[in-house]
């Protein structure tokens, strides 16, 4: 199990650790724009076109978003405990023929010109499954 000294711990003290990975896909959409991560209401980094971002956080309930300009994923919600790493993965929420309806989304559907979903490591091969 992970345990790190926190910045908020006391002297002597230790604070329990999780994490969550974001995954940015490599598609051609906004390939020069970054995506916001958003986690627990607080923008806490970027992601361009094909990155990873491994952050470190409190063990409990949080909640994850993406934003680019003022449009957004819906947030999602999620308990992170002790030693885990949850993964997430962005993406357009315009892929293919939808990129005709890119205003649409931009203006109406704001919060659905992203998707977010939760990833699971499948056994051993180390491929990533999309919980739908």
């Amino acid at each position: 199990m992970a345990r790190a000294e926190g910045i908020g711990a006391g002297a002597g003290e230790v604070e329990l650790v999780a994490s969550i990975r974001v995954i940015r896909d490599s598609a051609y959409r906004d390939i020069f724009r970054a995506y916001a991560v958003v986690l627990d209401g607080k923008r806490t980094c970027e992601l361009r076109r094909g990155q990873t971002r491994e952050l470190s956080l409190s063990p409990g309930p949080h909640s994850i978003s993406a934003r680019i300009d003022w449009c957004s994923t819906k947030s999602l919600e999620f308990v992170a405990t002790e030693g885990e790493t949850v993964t997430f993965i962005v993406r357009s929420g315009c892929p293919g023929w939808r990129i005709l309806l890119i205003l649409w989304y931009a203006f109406f559907q704001w919060d659905s010109y992203l998707t977010l979903t939760r990833a699971t490591t499948s056994l051993g091969d180390g491929l990533l499954n999309l919980d739908e």
